[in-house]
């Protein structure tokens, strides 16, 4: 028994079968890419950063003028009104 832990006579048998599968053996590494990879032909890869930086700079329009809207402005006008009644 190899963690030093101790159990009933009926258990220990038990115990050793988990407890070398799960705490004394190491995992195999998991190969996120050979997962990810698809079967298709046809297939591009996604283009990496610097590229994406790149395309969003070159497509990016003017900013447009921010339109207030018309609630916004009653909105401002009513509480002008306010404040100018408050002294």
């Amino acid at each position: 028994m190899g963690c030093g832990r101790q159990f009933n006579v009926l258990t220990v048998a038990k115990h050793e079968k988990v407890c070398q599968k799960v705490f004394q053996s190491k995992r195999k590494a998991f190969n996120s890419a050979a997962r990810r990879a698809p079967e298709v032909e046809d297939f591009k890869a996604p283009p990496s950063i610097p590229q994406r930086e790149e395309k969003i700079k070159n497509t990016k329009q003017k900013p447009k003028e921010e339109k207030v809207p018309k609630w916004k402005l009653q909105s401002a006008a009513f509480r002008a009104g306010l404040k100018a009644g408050r002294g």
